[in-house]
Order: C-alpha cells, then structure tokens, then sequence
C-alpha cells in the first residue's frame, strides 16, 4: 500500500491557517493585516529576517507570537547581536523552569521545545570566533538537550550516518504509523547556518506526518557535526550524500526504491550538486535553489548581512580561515553538473529572495536536463521570501505532493 500522493487538506488548512495568523500579528501578510504587536526593523533586514523566521516556525511548535513580542519589545528600535542573544536565551531559560513546574506533560514538552528553538535563535547570533565559540557550542548543546525533552512522544530518534572515519549527528523522524510494511524516506540537508533541530521544524514533522520517513542530516559544515567535529563543509556533498543512503538503504522499514533527497537554501547546492553524482535518490527537491555561491556573496545586499555571511561562511567553509573559506566557496558552482542530473528535480523559490536572487533559481532550471518542475512563489504572496520563511505551509504544498507523486 502506498502512502497518499495528496495531503490532508483539512490539517494542512488548518496549519496554513495558524501560520497567515502568526505572521498578521508579526504584520508580515499582505498590506489588509492588522497593526502588528511585535516591533520590526524595516532599516536592518537581517534582524528583520531572523525575526520572519522565528515567527514562521510558531505554527510548528517552535515559538509563541506574544512570548516573541514581548522579547523583541526589549531588544528595542536598535537591534543587535548581544541583545537579541540576551532576550531569546533568558526566554528560552525562562520556559525551562516553566517546563519543570508544569504537571501536564504535553504542555511541559511543548515548553520545552519552544525553548529549544529560542535558544537555537539565540546561539545564531553568537560568533564562531576565538574565544566566543566555546559559549556558542555550550548553548547549542543546551539547546539539543531540550530538543530531546520536547520531542521523546514525537519518535524523532536521534541517529548517526557513517561519513569517511567518522559519522554525521542526524535524526531520523519516523513516519506516522500506516499499513504498509514499507514506505519512502528522504534524506533532508540544511543551509549555511542550519542544524536538524529546525529542520524537524520546518519539515520534517510534516513530512513524517504524510506518510515519509526523514533523515535530518547534519552534514559536513552543519549542527553537530560542525560544532561537535569539526567536519567543514565540501563543494562535493555527494560523498555526504551517499553516505546518507546507504543508511536509509539499510534502515528497516524504508523502501530503498522510494528513496528522496531535500535540500534548503545552502542546500539547494547540496541537494541539486549530490543529484548530479548520487543517481540512487528518485526525487530531488532544490529548496531555495543555488547556482553560484560566489555570486550570492559579491551580489548587492545590506551590509549586516553581507558581515554574517563572510563570517559564519569562514567557520563553515574554512574553519575560521577567511582565506581558506574564499577559495573553498568558489567550487560551489552548479554551471559544470547540472546537465548530469538524471532524475526528477523540483527547483523552489520564492520571488522575493533577498538572500538568494530568483535569477538563482532560474539559472538552475534552465540547465537541467532531467525532468524538472520549477515553482517560484509569486511577489508579495505569502511564502515569497527566503525558503518561504514568512510562511513554509506554502512550501509544504508544493513539495510534499511532488514528493510523494514521485516516491
């Protein structure tokens, strides 16, 4: 028995619904919204993205409209690093005492994951230089320590993928139950500053909702295995990629036929790079889709982000090498493989992509030459901006019919 190819309707209304309301209160809908409660920062984009996605993830769980408000009403009109580290981690400490208070046991694990995630927001914003890493790795292993207590009635089972002589911290979400005795998995990549934790956010939860087991991947430059191994990124994640395979391939209960692969925003090079040598995965989805990092990083953009990006890019590319991080970035080009993926791709993007220009994503599709699909999510609709932060329910409703159609 195959899983459905559709989603349930009524429960993704209903998530899409949740969400269009979070982000009316963060005045991030269309122009007919209510005034929002939640102070933004229209002159500092990259703060004002950081806080789109952190809204974004509160129909999943993973934070609450009026605990958000109230910490960015103390962050105040001039943001900055250390304030918002500051705000979202006392408030992710705050709810762990909450938690243990609690006699209710779903709404204490329900605390404790919202804690996590503001915590994960918090370690975002601290530095991967010299001596501020130590403290930066410490709170995202506190953070991983809650993800645990807000997940154990969700079956996210913490795994590990063996990569070259070691292994890649990841988590392997089971699907809902159903009546199959096999069903399709998907290996899931993150971005730049990604970690499994928020990918389960965004969609792994959703996937295993619809039938799919997912393996969230940290991968070279990624969660765990950047902070805990020191595993830098690689222009050639198909080493990563199979790797991840053949762990699904092995894992009972996976049908090795239906196998899937996603990658989001850095990822998008991942996954489209890793479909291009890796031919075992049936279905690629490109989420936030990449053709040229160098690019990405000399293109115009505000410069908060433009300082984020060279420097968490030099931990992640170059362990704290500049030097090292440039040259390593410029092999992250999809122009000399694209043409070798052979299996179904799905290239989406969002029209309003500060981070990643759409001409990204265009570039890509064009120069496929396997069978293809490209949804670009239109301007000013919701789930327009980066990997549809202001609103993932409308990647979801793309992705996972496609997915599913194809697995």
């Amino acid at each position: 028995m195959r899983p459905r190819s559709t989603l349930d309707r009524r429960r993704f209304l209903a998530s899409a619904g949740a969400a269009a309301s979070a982000l009316a209160l963060a005045g991030m809908s269309p122009a007919r919204a209510q005034p929002a409660p939640v102070q933004r920062w229209p002159d500092r984009p990259f703060f004002d993205f950081q806080l789109r996605r952190l809204l974004g993830e509160a129909p999943m769980g993973g934070a609450e409209v009026d605990e958000v408000s109230a910490a960015v009403q103390a962050i105040g009109p001039s943001p900055s690093a250390e304030a918002w580290v500051r705000e979202f981690a006392g408030l992710g400490r705050g709810l762990v005492r909450q938690a243990a208070e609690m006699t209710d046991p779903r709404r204490a694990r329900a605390t404790s994951l919202r804690a996590a995630n503001y915590l994960r927001s918090a370690e975002f914003f601290r530095p991967p230089l010299g001596a501020a890493l130590e403290p930066k790795i410490a709170m995202y292993q506190e953070m991983r320590r809650l993800f645990a207590l807000g997940t154990v009635d969700q079956r996210v089972e913490p795994v590990q993928v063996p990569y070259e002589n070691t292994w890649l911290d990841s988590y392997y979400v089971h699907p809902d139950e159903t009546a199959a005795r096999t069903h399709p998995g998907v290996v899931f990549f993150g971005g730049l500053d990604s970690v499994g934790e928020e990918l389960y956010l965004w969609a792994g939860r959703e996937l295993a909702r619809n039938g799919i087991g997912v393996l969230l991947v940290d991968g070279p430059g990624n969660g765990a295995s950047l902070r805990l191994r020191g595993i830098l990124s690689r222009y050639d994640y198909e080493v990563a990629a199979s790797a991840s395979v053949d762990y699904l391939e092995r894992r009972p209960g996976v049908d090795p036929r239906r196998i899937g692969l996603i990658g989001i925003s850095l990822g998008g090079y991942y996954a489209a790079r890793s479909a291009a040598f890796e031919h075992r995965p049936r279905a690629t989805v490109a989420w936030g889709a990449i053709w040229d990092q160098s690019e990405i990083l000399t293109s115009p953009g505000d410069l908060e982000t433009k300082l984020f990006l060279a420097q968490y890019g030099a931990w992640v590319h170059g362990g704290g090498d500049p030097a090292k991080a440039l040259v390593n970035t410029r092999r992250f080009t999809m122009a000399p493989v694209a043409h070798l993926i052979r299996n179904p791709i799905l290239v989406l993007h969002g029209a309003d992509d500060t981070l990643v220009p759409v001409e990204q994503a265009h570039a890509l599709y064009d120069a496929i030459r396997a069978p293809k699909t490209l949804h670009i999510v239109p301007s000013g609709h919701p789930g327009s901006a980066h990997c549809q932060a202001d609103h993932i329910p409308a990647a979801w409703e793309v992705m996972i019919p496609w997915l599913l159609d194809h697995l």
